[in-house]
């Protein structure tokens, strides 16, 4: 959701209302306007926007053709543009449920055998999950860090099988 409990700011709302721009912990995020009147999940712009550094104050042009923003990529607050038609190919997939998201319910509810059967229904239906590389690779190393490893095997394999050509 939106108005979370982390450190949220500089929001943009494009010119038809149809989606939100919005800074995250110091990462950029887009939410999308549905046809119910509710809002997406807010996604990260990914890894070719989002880095280590921090990325802040995202506007899109008024033609809608370039996204701009701020960011401390280069050891210094700069600013940075890029062609916005991504933010399009993101709003195809918004609605569906995140790949991650399902897998880590059904490993808290049912454990590995759980999310054994899940990970099947991932990949055999890619179509209706939206698979974030990011989200599962962070997932992964969580279930790493806390001592599950059978969990963090589970879920960077089906990372590495979704992204074959990352690994």
């Amino acid at each position: 959701p939106i108005n979370s409990a982390q450190a949220e700011g500089e929001p943009f709302i494009a010119p038809d209302g149809s989606y939100l721009l919005f800074s995250r912990d110091m990462d950029l995020y887009v939410t999308f306007l549905q046809k119910d009147g509710l809002w997406t999940e807010p996604l990260p712009l990914g890894p070719g926007i989002n880095t280590r550094a921090y990325e802040l104050c995202p506007q899109v042009s008024a033609d809608g053709r370039y996204l701009f923003f701020l960011s401390s990529r280069t050891g210094e607050n700069a600013a940075f543009w890029v062609e916005a038609g991504f933010l399009e190919e993101m709003r195809k997939t918004a609605h569906l449920p995140s790949a991650s998201g399902v897998l880590q319910d059904a490993l808290e509810t049912g454990g590995v055998a759980a999310g054994q059967a899940r990970a099947k229904e991932l990949l055999a239906a890619p179509d209706r999950f939206r698979f974030d590389e990011a989200a599962l690779n962070a997932l992964g190393y969580r279930h790493l860090q806390a001592g599950r490893r059978a969990e963090a095997i589970l879920v960077l394999e089906i990372g590495a099988a979704a992204f074959p050509n990352s690994w």
